[in-house]
């Protein structure tokens, strides 16, 4: 018997043992075109420092503050990005963040729609997962007309 902290040894092939489980389905708003993949487990996309090339944003990504009023100007995220070989979001994680839900909603929001160059093995295109570190700072007032003492 083998307890759940040992691991058998034989001559026979190694088994695939999984340490973390695969993400859960894509939701659909993420899902860019067709159906979510039925393999979209870790493994199948190539970590940011095994590419020869990251995946690039085709357009500027654009973050709006969004409806919400609180005590902090500046909230931080830390998204990991799931870009397939054809360039296209397939899953965005939330795996960092002191931000409340409106602003994780908003830069899923943000993110779900860019297209991307995707990023390469070797110079060919390969699924990839990035990091990618978003901070939304409140705005500041637009200065408003003087009210001190005219001369």
């Amino acid at each position: 018997m083998i307890a759940a902290n040992q691991v058998a040894v034989s001559d026979a092939e190694p088994a695939q043992i999984d340490l973390v489980p695969p993400p859960e389905p894509v939701p659909e708003a993420v899902v860019q075109s067709g159906e979510p993949d039925a393999d979209l487990g870790w493994a199948a996309y190539v970590p940011r420092p095994e590419l020869s090339a990251p995946p690039q944003a085709q357009q500027p990504v654009l973050l709006a503050w969004p409806d919400f009023r609180g005590d902090q100007s500046l909230y931080t995220l830390l998204l990991v990005l799931y870009i397939d070989e054809q360039g296209l979001v397939r899953r965005i994680d939330i795996e960092d963040s002191d931000a409340p839900p409106v602003f994780q909603d908003a830069a899923r929001q943000a993110f779900s729609g860019v297209s991307f160059l995707p990023g390469q093995r070797d110079g060919v295109p390969v699924k990839s997962r990035v990091h990618i570190e978003v901070s939304f700072e409140q705005p500041m007032p637009e200065p408003g007309p003087s009210r001190g003492l005219k001369p």
